[in-house]
Parts: C-alpha cells; sequence; structure tokens
C-alpha cells in the first residue's frame, strides 16, 4: 500500500462523514468521531508515506476497521514528492482531528519538499510552535487573511475571510459537504481564542471545529446576520451523458472498463442525488449496477492475485 491507497481510504471514510452529516448536520455522536479519527489517520498515512518510505520505519493503523500495515527500510526508490493540495487536506484532518503533535515531524519533513509554491503550507504550519514565520507577500487570498487574522486576534477580518472560504464549496462527493480548510481554520480559532463560528450554516459542524465538545453560543458569535445552506442547487444531468454512461456499465467486459464504469455510476448516483431527497427507482438501478461493478472488479483482482502467485516459485 503506497500514498495513493492511504489517500482513496481517508476520502472512503471523509466520504462517510459527509453523508451522515445530511441526515446527523451536527456529527456529535461517536460514530462521527471514530470517522473523523480514521480519516485524519488515513491522511497522515499518505504524509508519512511520502515523509519515510523507503528511508524509515513507520506504520499507520485504523482503529474503526482493525486494520494496519508497518513498514520496515527498503532498498526502493524515493517516491514522488506529496502534491500541496494532498498535503494541506492531510494537515487539516490531523488539525480537526487533534493529532497534529503526533504527526508534526512528517508534516514538516513533507513541508520541506513541497514545490516553492508552498506558501499556504507554510502559513498554516507558521500557528504551531514549528519556528516556521508566516510567509510574505500572500496577497488577498482568503486563506491567509484569515490566518493573519488569527495572529492579530481580528475577528471580523476573520469572519469575512471564512464566508469567501465558504463561497467556493461545490462539488459532487459528499466530502465536499465538510470543507476542510473553512473547518481547520475554525477549529484553529477556537483553540486560540475561543471563537465559534459566525456563520450559521451546517458547513461547519460545532462538534469538528470544538474538538467534540459543546460550548454553548455567546452574543459575540452571533455578530453575522447570515445563513449558508447546503447542499448546492441540483447538478445537471444531460440525458445523452446518462445514456452513456448507462451503456458503459453494460457494455464493460475488463478490469479497466468495469473500473471507468463503476467511477461513472458513482458520479451519475452523487448528480441524480442532487436532484431527489429520497431513493428513486433510477437510484436504486444504479446502486445495483454499481455494486455489481465493484463485485466484479474485487473478482478481477482475485484471479489476478491468483495467477501471479501461482507463476511464482517458492509461494
Amino acid at each position: 500500500m503506497t500514498a495513493t491507497e492511504w489517500q482513496l481510504i481517508s476520502d472512503a471514510f471523509l466520504d462517510q462523514l459527509g453523508a451522515l452529516s445530511l441526515t446527523s448536520p451536527q456529527l456529535s455522536s461517536p460514530e462521527a468521531q471514530a470517522l473523523l479519527r480514521n480519516a485524519a489517520e488515513a491522511a497522515a498515512g499518505v504524509v508519512s508515506f511520502s515523509a519515510y518510505y523507503p528511508r524509515d520505519r513507520f506504520s499507520v493503523f485504523l482503529d474503526y476497521v482493525n486494520f494496519g500495515m508497518e513498514y520496515d527500510r527498503e532498498a526502493a526508490p524515493t517516491p514522488a514528492r506529496l502534491g500541496v493540495h494532498r498535503w494541506v487536506n492531510a494537515f487539516c484532518l490531523i488539525v480537526l482531528a487533534d493529532a497534529f503533535d503526533r504527526h508534526a515531524e512528517a508534516l514538516i519533513f513533507t513541508w520541506q519538499a513541497l514545490a516553492p509554491a508552498s506558501d499556504l503550507a507554510t502559513a498554516l504550519l507558521s500557528h504551531f510552535p514549528t519556528c516556521i514565520d508566516f510567509p510574505t507577500n500572500t496577497g488577498d487570498d482568503p486563506t491567509f487573511q484569515a490566518l493573519h487574522a488569527l495572529t492579530t486576534a481580528d475577528r471580523p477580518a476573520f469572519d469575512a475571510a471564512v464566508l469567501a472560504l465558504l463561497d467556493r464549496t461545490d462539488g459532487t462527493r459528499p466530502r465536499t459537504l465538510l470543507p476542510l480548510l473553512p473547518l481547520a481554520l475554525s477549529a484553529l480559532a477556537h483553540r486560540a481564542h475561543g471563537w465559534l463560528p459566525s456563520v450559521e450554516t451546517d458547513y461547519l459542524p460545532h462538534s469538528l471545529v470544538t474538538g467534540f465538545a459543546t460550548p454553548e453560543r455567546r452574543p459575540e458569535d452571533v455578530a453575522w446576520p447570515v445563513r449558508l445552506d447546503r447542499p448546492t442547487p441540483p447538478l445537471p444531468l444531460d440525458a445523452n451523458s446518462e445514456a452513456l454512461f448507462e451503456r458503459s456499465a453494460l457494455e464493460a467486459t475488463t478490469a479497466s472498463a468495469r473500473a471507468r464504469a463503476l467511477e461513472k455510476q458513482a458520479t451519475l448516483f452523487c448528480i441524480r442525488a442532487s436532484h431527489a431527497p429520497d431513493a428513486t427507482d433510477a437510484q436504486l438501478a444504479g446502486l445495483r449496477r454499481g455494486s455489481q461493478l465493484g463485485a466484479d472488479l474485487f473478482r478481477d483482482a482475485l484471479a489476478d492475485s491468483d495467477a501471479t502467485t501461482a507463476a511464482s516459485p517458492g509461494h
């Protein structure tokens, strides 16, 4: 398992947490806490793999599924560097799960190897005792404005910056209902100044912001008469594309074709879900098709594994 697999697992946990937030937007249950913790640990696995493999030993463990991996030093090529986007997502999850101290070394190692366009990672790390300074010339990006406002305890500026970030929220995956950067910034604000989000929205569940504490709202927390609803309006559904996606599922006969068809079915499922609050016949039929494609892919993988094992002497 490489950084890619740990990223897929982290995304799956975050999708599950986002789906749970549809019926329980406060996300205050032990189930929500476990999903966040494991999404963060899998994301930390992405960072650790890039930081340590194959130079040093490390391990990743997910208590939700009682599964983990231990990695030893190996004579293997150095893996590709971690991209800024994945690093930032991992940082945000680690902060929300209150696990920064355990993963600080891996975050700093990978930050040092990021491309020059790493001002965002630098700015985020500067809010922890890491001897890293806030970057200069950050422009008018709302993320940097929010971080600067945290440093100066400028609450109106911070609230405006977070609202600007929430305006960018979109996507078809359940995880997009929980925008990580505004959530992590709000968590940092709560830890540094005791601020709760002044924007009333399910995009910022207080449980995630406060580390699953439930403090009372204070008058100063309700400074903004803003209600930001979710989810976004129904996504466009093109009849020709819908027919093409369905046909690709029926005609898929190879593993690669099934994988592409499964991805298309997942996209179609998300689009259809934005058009109806309850499961429709088309949704249920798509779910069955997607499940069958997934089962076929597992059989393909097992068949390949058996063939490889049979062809390998001594196994």
